[in-house]
């Protein structure tokens, strides 16, 4: 293994893309529903022909207009897509927008089902080009589409952060209705099952309403300010009880995170992100996940990595772990939750 990388085979030995073991906590958040079905997108099956323009827009600079698509709300933006062709291919030519809707669209999906409106497309490419979760700075394979923020499997697990109705939001911030719904991130729940448990299927309890829910931290203005001094860990103490924590993973989905290529050319790198084989092995969590840099950092932090099997102890970072690693570990690195996790786009010039 070398100081600075891993190289693909490496990559591909010590890690996997999906849990596998039976005894792995199962998530069900957004990407347990079925959004291609709920919601297709039309990118690229329309003519692309200019047709009507876009008014009084076309007085504006294009890297003005650019600027301001960027900081509507993804569902206007969307609405603003369809008026004529000509915002068709306005919107469909920012880079922003092409690498969502290519490499991760059921984001762009989940966004739009939930009326997701407290940010813009540029505030989400930028999520997706950072990695750390907003709890433990470890990577954050989840995205909080209340507030665009990274979280990672763990924290959405352990963090009592429950989202709140419009009449709790209400008595929190003593505000109307209508002024809380227009000044506060907020969400409208898809139907589906939620929860970070393997549920039997009989006793599954499918949310069937769609439900208007705030994030409950945004509401509590001093509890940002509390949470820096006390730790993510407390965070619940300063929350009210709710027995139904499982809207929690309402607003989260799985995400990539956007990179440059490592072949210094002009492309990003959409990466999905790892977990440690060897982790699994020993038994250890299952949760993190790690950057490719990460799992360098994870694997020279806690030294020899070791999976044993009887008597027998296989160090996998050593120079012979290709030879000596069983083969079922090897096999589980190639397993992929995707075909390739390492997907390239050329920027171009």
């Amino acid at each position: 293994m070398s100081n600075q990388d891993l190289t693909d085979d490496e990559i591909r030995l010590y890690t996997y893309n999906e849990p596998l073991n039976d005894n792995y906590v199962y998530v069900y958040h957004l990407d347990a529903i079925d959004l291609e079905s709920r919601l297709p997108l039309d990118v690229g099956r329309h003519d692309a022909g200019y047709g009507a323009g876009l008014g009084g827009l076309n007085r504006l600079p294009r890297e003005l207009l650019i600027r301001v698509l960027l900081i509507l709300d993804i569902p206007t933006l969307t609405a603003f897509r369809a008026v004529n062709k000509h915002t068709m291919k306005t919107v469909d030519s920012l880079y922003e927008y092409s690498m969502v809707t290519k490499y991760c669209p059921d984001i762009l999906r989940a966004i739009l089902a939930l009326d997701a409106r407290a940010y813009g497309l540029g505030r989400l490419f930028e999520t997706l080009c950072k990695t750390p979760c907003r709890w433990c700075c470890e990577f954050g394979g989840l995205v909080h589409l209340y507030t665009c923020e990274r979280t990672c499997e763990s924290c959405s697990c352990y963090i009592m952060n429950t989202p709140v109705s419009i009449q709790e939001a209400a008595r929190i911030t003593k505000l109307p209705h209508d002024k809380v719904k227009g000044s506060y991130p907020s969400i409208r729940s898809l139907p589906g099952y939620y929860g970070y448990k393997r549920p039997d299927p009989e006793d599954m309890q499918v949310v069937q309403q769609r439900l208007l829910l705030f994030d409950s931290l945004t509401l509590h203005g001093g509890v940002a300010g509390k949470v820096k001094l006390v730790g993510p860990e407390s965070i619940s103490k300063l929350l009210p009880d709710d027995d139904e924590q499982d809207t929690r993973f309402m607003g989260l989905i799985s995400a990539p995170y956007f990179e440059e290529s490592r072949d210094g050319k002009k492309k990003h790198v959409a990466n999905w992100g790892y977990y440690c084989a060897a982790c699994r092995c020993q038994g250890r969590s299952v949760l993190q996940k790690f950057t490719r840099r990460g799992l360098v950092e994870h694997i020279q932090e806690d030294g020899q990595i070791l999976w044993e099997k009887g008597n027998e102890i296989y160090d996998i970072t050593s120079p012979a772990a290709a030879g000596s690693t069983p083969g079922n570990l090897r096999e589980e690195g190639y397993r992929a939750r995707h075909d390739d996790p390492h997907v390239e786009v050329d920027v171009g010039d």
